[in-house]
């Protein structure tokens, strides 16, 4: 496959709009709620996110699979932990959420507008 064919655009495209999705919410959330935190630590969180599940199971929003990533990523660091466990309990099912919902959106109107490569 070519990297210029329209799944993989729309699949690029897509990945890339989450992301930013998910990094605003991260940042936002606890703004919003009033509460102090380091964002060294919560940015650095979003990344380990984003690299390590499969992007199937970042898609289907598989809490599971990201916090049993995630805690065994930061398990080494109380401070990092006591942090993640915070923001698992008030967040992440709201973070997940908007973000399965906006995929959802974006794949319902977004992805259907985009004409179609029908040549064999």
């Amino acid at each position: 496959m070519q990297a210029d064919h329209p799944i993989i655009k729309n699949t690029i495209t897509m990945q890339v709009f989450l992301r930013y999705i998910l990094l605003l919410f991260i940042i936002t959330i606890p703004l919003s709620c009033g509460q102090s935190y380091d964002i060294k630590t919560r940015l650095d969180t979003f990344y380990k996110l984003l690299d390590e599940p499969t992007q199937e199971q970042f898609k289907a929003g598989d809490l599971d699979v990201v916090t049993t990533y995630l805690t065994g990523a930061i398990a080494d660091d109380p401070e990092k932990m006591a942090l993640f466990e915070q923001i698992k309990r008030k967040e992440a099912i709201k973070l997940f959420s908007v973000a399965s919902t906006v995929a959802y959106f974006y794949n319902h109107f977004y992805l259907k507008t985009q004409p179609t490569n029908t040549e064999s």
